[in-house]
């Protein structure tokens, strides 16, 4: 286990919204990932050109709580 989070997110109108069952992954900003042209920012897709792109991925679901491991 790296580590322990919780996650959540506050609506415009200053609502609390707690994540569960929310999908995470976690991409180790590499070398590999830094020279990789087609890694799409804003949906966080990768076009993969290098399969060592995904050395130290890290892929989990929050619970009820929104709480979720590394």
């Amino acid at each position: 286990m790296l580590s322990a989070f919780n996650i959540f997110g506050v609506t415009h109108g200053g609502d609390v919204k707690i994540g569960d069952g929310v999908s995470i992954t976690l991409i180790p900003h590499t070398s590999y990932l830094k020279n990789t042209p087609d890694y799409n920012y804003d949906t966080q897709q990768l076009s993969l050109i290098d399969s060592r792109t995904l050395v130290g991925r890290f892929e989990t679901t929050t619970d009820a709580q929104g709480k979720f491991e590394f």
